[in-house]
C-alpha cells in the first residue's frame, strides 16, 4: 500500500526533537530501524539529505543521554546546510 504524499521524516528533525526534551528531565531513547516494517523508500534512510554520521550521533546519544553530542551534530550540520531548512 503506497501512501500518498507521505515522506519518512528527515534526521536532522530526529535530533531538533530530542534537543527539544533536554529539560525535560526524562531518558529518552531513539529507534533508528523501521523492524522491516517499512519499504525502503519510505525509510529515512532514504531521504535525499540523509548522513550516517547524524545517525552514529543518535546512538551515541542513546548509549551516554548526553545532549552535547547532538548539539555537536547540529553545529555540524550548520556548517554543511541550514538545519531548519534539512
Amino acid at each position: 500500500m503506497k501512501l500518498v504524499g507521505y515522506e519518512p521524516p528527515k534526521i536532522q528533525s530526529v535530533i531538533r526533537t530530542i534537543l527539544e526534551t533536554r529539560n525535560s528531565g526524562i531518558s529518552i531513547y531513539t529507534g533508528l530501524w523501521n523492524e522491516g516494517l517499512a519499504e525502503e523508500e519510505r525509510d529515512y534512510t532514504a531521504r535525499e539529505n540523509y548522513d550516517k554520521k547524524l545517525r552514529d550521533y543518535i546512538k551515541e546519544f542513546n548509549r551516554t543521554q548526553d545532549f552535547s553530542v547532538l548539539a555537536e551534530a547540529m553545529a555540524g550540520i550548520k556548517t554543511k546546510l541550514d538545519f531548519d531548512e534539512a
